[in-house]
This record gives C-alpha cells, sequence and structure tokens, in this order.
C-alpha cells in the first residue's frame, strides 16, 4: 500500500506508514479496542503499533516542570546583601570623615591626639634665652599636659616657621650644664593632604618621664630657643632609647675687666724706631707675631700712625701673602707685632 503522504511503499496489512508514521489502509478501530496513544505526565508518551506490539514508539517525552521561587529567592536575597554592604560603607566613610575632621586643630600650633580621636590638646609654646633655667622650671612643672606612651602629634604651622627637619624631641633630664641634650627621631606625614599640618608618630612607645619639642638656636644659656613641654605619666617600663646628640656651646662669662691705669695721650717713639702707616682695616695688635695666636691687644684703625721697632724672624702667609711680622708701638704707647705686610713705610 502507497503512503498518500510520502508516497512511501508499505505492507498491506500495515496501518502506519513505515517512513513518516501516518495512517495508512483502514482506520476503523472498534469501540472496544484501547487507544493507540496513552499518555502519562511525567512520561514518554507511547504510540502502540499493531504490527510491533513488542516494540512501542517514542514519540515525546515531557520534561518535568521546576518551580522558579528557589531562583527568586536566592537572587533577591544577593540584593538585599549587596544594598547592605554598600550602605554598611558609606556610613563608615561619611563617620570617618565626620571624625577626623572634627578632631583636627583650628587654630596653629602643636596638638596631642586623644587615643579615642575625640579631640586634640594643645601643647603651649615656651620661648626662653636659656635653655638650663628652662629645663629647671619644666621639671618643677606638674601642669604639663600628660600624654599617652605612643602619642599621635599634630603639627599645625608653616614649614618656614617650624621647619619639622630642624624639630628635636629633646629627655628634658638629658640637657647637662654644659649645654649638652639627647633626642629621639620620629615620623612626620601629612594629615589629609594638607601641608601645613604633620601627623608625628614614634616607632616605639616612651618610657614616663618630661618632654619637649624643642627649636634651639644660639647658645644655651643665651639663645633663641622655643619649647613645646609635654609629660608621658604612664609610660612604657621599656621605652624609647634616646641615642641622638647635640651639643649647644655655653656663652662664655664675662671676667671683670681690671682697673687699666691710663695711658699717656702721646708717648716718645722708640730710639730708632722707623714711621709707618697700617694699610688695612679690622687689624690686630698681637702679643706674639703668629696667625696662630690668639693674644690679641687692640684693634687698630686704618692709616694708623705706628712706630716699627724690629722684625720677626718667621714668616706667615695670609691670603696668598706671605710676609713676617712688625714690632710696632702705638702713639700712645702700645706695644704688639703686626703682619708686616699690613704696614705702608712710606710717608
Amino acid at each position: 500500500m502507497i503512503c498518500p503522504q510520502c508516497k512511501t511503499p508499505n505492507d498491506d496489512e500495515y496501518v502506519f506508514c513505515v517512513n513518516c508514521g501516518n495512517t495508512i489502509g483502514n482506520s476503523v478501530r472498534s469501540v472496544n479496542e484501547p487507544p493507540e496513544t496513552l499518555i502519562v505526565p511525567n512520561a514518554p508518551v507511547v504510540v502502540h503499533r499493531p504490527d510491533l506490539p513488542s516494540q512501542p514508539t517514542i514519540l515525546h517525552v515531557e520534561s518535568p516542570r521546576r518551580s522558579k521561587l528557589p531562583l527568586i529567592l536566592g537572587v533577591v536575597g544577593v540584593l538585599i546583601a549587596v544594598a547592605g554592604i554598600g550602605g554598611y560603607l558609606a556610613y563608615r566613610s561619611l563617620t570617618t570623615q565626620t571624625t577626623v575632621a572634627a578632631v583636627l586643630p583650628e587654630h596653629i600650633g602643636l596638638f596631642w591626639k586623644r587615643p579615642d580621636g575625640s579631640a586634640v590638646v594643645e601643647i603651649k609654646k615656651q620661648e626662653t634665652a636659656n635653655l638650663l633655667e628652662s629645663r629647671d622650671a619644666i621639671a618643677k612643672d606638674a601642669a604639663l599636659p600628660q600624654v599617652n606612651d605612643q602619642p599621635e602629634i599634630i603639627l599645625y604651622a608653616d614649614a618656614a616657621e617650624v621647619p619639622v627637619s630642624d624639630l628635636k624631641f629633646v629627655r628634658i633630664d638629658t640637657i647637662s650644664d654644659e649645654g649638652k641634650l639627647k633626642y629621639l627621631d620620629f615620623q612626620a606625614a601629612i594629615v589629609d593632604e594638607k601641608p601645613v599640618m604633620k601627623r608625628i608618630k614614634f616607632s616605639q612607645p616612651l618610657s614616663a618621664g618630661k618632654y619637649a619639642f624643642a627649636l634651639v638656636s644660639g647658645f644655651a644659656n643665651e639663645g633663641k630657643h622655643r619649647l613645646w613641654p609635654l609629660e608621658v605619666k604612664a609610660g612604657s617600663p621599656n621605652g624609647a632609647t634616646f641615642t641622638q646628640e647635640m651639643a649647644l656651646t655655653l656663652k662664655p662669662a664675662v671676667s671683670p675687666t681690671p682697673a687699666a691705669t691710663k695711658a699717656p695721650e702721646k708717648s716718645e717713639p722708640p730710639v730708632g724706631a722707623t714711621v709707618a702707616f697700617l694699610t688695612r682695616k679690622d687689624v690686630w695688635l698681637r702679643k706674639d707675631p703668629g696667625l696662630q695666636n690668639k693674644g690679641k691687644l687692640l684693634l687698630l684703625r686704618p692709616r694708623q700712625k705706628l712706630y716699627v721697632i724690629r722684625y720677626s724672624s718667621n714668616t706667615d702667609t695670609w691670603e696668598g701673602i706671605s710676609s713676617n711680622w712688625a714690632l710696632v708701638q702705638t702713639e700712645n704707647g702700645r706695644q704688639g707685632w703686626v703682619f708686616n705686610a699690613f704696614l705702608d713705610h712710606g710717608n
């Protein structure tokens, strides 16, 4: 029998085309015959072939339907988590910025930032001419700002006014009567990209004691010194060791000048002396003939008249000029040595 659909030859007893599966021939069934196709949910669709009763043909498999509720709940959970994390980070950022802005100094000076970040405490500046006297006063001062053993210091000042490179952190009890002192290095960094503010920290904790940030200039006992003193009350038992040392000189004590006898305004020139005139300014009449000798007797005037008594056997070189020395006498009778190259022996 020829299939009317695909024109494929089939045996006469076939009800379905072996090629396309379309019904051919007599398709009338009795009322009592079972249907050819039985569809069970979630099971293969089977077509019963009369010619092949033991080999049913599977036409379609209906896949089970899965619920989309778990997927929807998962997506919603991820979105809620992302929103929560974003909100927390934004809150932390705003809180941090508000806290930092609240504790920064509002005027020029040196400040200690409290460990909890709640406030800054100003460390007052002291200006003194005598570092030794200030040392003793700070040692007795019970009203100094008290900081922790790892203080965070904020310096709010112009770099030219308070150069960090010249600032020393000094331990007060290391300042000696000879002008020596010991200090500790520290680290300084710009605060929030503000060049006028520096954050100062120490790499090691400090032991209990009194300290000061110091800018020193001049003699230890007569100069221009600036101090910012503070006290570490509860310090570390193994505090940082102050190894850096600075030595300031002391201003020499002025010895009382003995009563000088009044020299005559004019005196007779020495016998056999010749006359010479000084050709330079800032020339000293010296006790001995030599540049290394520091026995200065009198500062002479330019073109001052001098009486030359004799010359030295030794020579020295000054600014590329070699010469011996001349023993001279001033018109008022003072005698001493002058570098002969500074004398004009003419009229």
